[in-house]
């Protein structure tokens, strides 16, 4: 099985960021942060291997891999290439989350 190249948006990597950060200012340790940096370093080497394991959402090309603690991976892909749209804390409003979704979907078309 081909491996796929793993690409960030801006939204996404900004997400990641700011999470990995919280957690960091938060705890006062880099303890969670790296364990949790570890997990999406292993998911995402899994989705460049099987993008199919993420389930479909109701955004066209748009699947969603669910399995970060509180977080979920939001990504398209083709046959080269896996897109994280967002990186997604699942306690924060699915309207902004759908949104968001959406708004990336008009940066694909492109």
């Amino acid at each position: 099985m081909a491996k796929r190249k793993i690409t960030w948006s801006k939204t996404a990597y900004f997400q990641r960021k700011s999470i990995l950060l919280y957690w960091l200012q938060r705890n006062k340790s880099n303890a969670y942060p790296k364990k949790l940096l570890s997990e999406i370093q292993k998911n995402t080497k899994q989705l460049s291997e099987f993008p199919e394991i993420g389930k479909p959402t109701d955004i066209k090309n748009v699947r969603v891999l669910a399995r970060i603690d509180n977080y979920s991976i939001y990504y398209t892909h083709t046959k080269t290439k896996i897109q994280v749209v967002t990186f997604w804390d699942n306690r924060q409003d699915p309207e902004i989350l759908k949104n968001l979704l959406l708004m990336s979907q008009l940066s694909f078309k492109k």
